[in-house]
């Protein structure tokens, strides 16, 4: 690892953000940083897309789908607020941030953001 991506995992990481980059084509989110600490869970337990979703809550899944489809058509930055399915089985509220990527002929080939605590959780 570069030194520049080792002190930014570092941020991440004492900041308690998790950052992803999901290439939606392939189905694939790379996660880096806190990710662990935020979801409670390893990385190959969310490394899709569907794996996400199945975590989330179900009255935020519309939220979300909405948020993203807007960002794909639009080209535009995303937020988001939703609760995530610990393994103990209780919910944490996260806040999402995502933006598009553009690959070299100005398409739209991934999303990439971070996600952080909201503060709390609920059963």
């Amino acid at each position: 690892m570069r030194q520049g991506e080792k002190l930014l995992d570092t941020a991440l990481t004492f900041g308690g953000i998790a950052a992803w980059i999901w290439d939606f084509n392939a189905d694939r989110i790379r996660w880096t940083g806190n990710m662990q600490a935020v979801f409670e869970r390893n990385s190959s337990e969310i490394d899709t897309y569907l794996k996400f979703r199945s975590l989330v809550h179900p009255n935020d899944k519309p939220g979300i789908e909405e948020k993203i489809a807007t960002s794909l058509a639009s080209g535009a930055d995303f937020d988001v607020r939703f609760r995530i399915l610990l393994p103990r089985g209780h919910y944490r509220w996260i806040n999402g941030v995502g933006a598009v990527v553009r690959d070299e002929n100005g398409l739209i080939s991934h999303l990439a953001g971070v996600d952080a605590f909201a503060g709390f959780t609920e059963s």
